[in-house]
C-alpha cells in the first residue's frame, strides 16, 4: 500500500454516521473518512485538514486526520472568521 500526505477541507460530517468526505485541490474526487480515523472529538465542515490518503485492497481510504484549524474559528457557513 502506498500512503500519501495531503491537507484538505471537511465537506460534510455526518456526526450520527461518524462518516465524511474531504475535498482537497490534488485529487479529483472528495475522499470518504470515517470517524475511527479522526482520533478526536467530531470534525466540523469547512475545517482544515491533513490527512495521508491510501490506496487499499477495498479502494481509497483515509487515515491519520489531524486537524488544521479550530471549529470555533467557523462561521455558520463554515468559513473562517
Amino acid at each position: 500500500m502506498s500512503q500519501f500526505q495531503f491537507e484538505g477541507v471537511v465537506d460534510f460530517f455526518n456526526d450520527t454516521g461518524g462518516y465524511g468526505w474531504i475535498s482537497n485541490e490534488v485529487l479529483d474526487e472528495d475522499v470518504f473518512f470515517h470517524m475511527q480515523d479522526i482520533g478526536g472529538p467530531d470534525l466540523a465542515e469547512g475545517q482544515q485538514v491533513s490527512f495521508e490518503y491510501e490506496e487499499s485492497e477495498k479502494g481509497p481510504r483515509v487515515t491519520n486526520i489531524e486537524r488544521l484549524s479550530n471549529p470555533d474559528d467557523l462561521d455558520a457557513e463554515g468559513d473562517e472568521r
